[in-house]
């Protein structure tokens, strides 16, 4: 068995802040993680590292206004095939470090609407090697055009 389904299934739950018992969920199926830890209280997505992320389009608001410091365990995502990664991690006040995903192929997206967006500060954002582009003061990647 494995989970299809996994958007907003922890938004808005406050008292979640350890996600370990997460690690060997099998998510190869899911299509869909919006909102999936919004508006939570976990500082760390290590324990994400192993998940299957190639069916993924949808990744809008994943992490939005929750406590991570850095985006280790998001390393080996795979991302290509998702499209919309608006306010994937918008809010993020405490992150130090996004470079964890410097290494993500973001190339089918084409939704990044406020992707990092933090209100009344400056927003730490990766520097995206395999496609080129550069993030305005909303936080918003801006792809650099062909």
């Amino acid at each position: 068995n494995h989970l299809t389904l996994a958007a907003q299934l922890f938004t808005k739950n406050s008292d979640l802040s350890d996600i370990s018992a997460l690690k060997n969920w099998n998510i190869s199926g899911v299509t869909d993680l919006s909102g999936l830890f919004a508006e939570t209280s976990i500082a760390s997505v290590e324990a994400l590292a192993g998940w299957d992320t190639g069916h993924v389009t949808l990744l809008s608001e994943v992490f939005k206004n929750t406590q991570l410091k850095t985006l280790t365990g998001l390393e080996k995502w795979n991302v290509s095939k998702a499209s919309d990664f608006r306010e994937a991690f918008a809010g993020l006040t405490k992150l130090t470090d996004a470079s964890a995903i410097n290494d993500w192929d973001i190339s089918g997206g084409s939704i990044f609407e406020h992707m990092f967006q933090v209100s009344g500060g400056t927003a730490v954002v990766p520097e995206f090697s395999k496609r080129t582009g550069k993030f305005d003061s909303d936080g918003t990647f801006v792809p650099e055009t062909e």
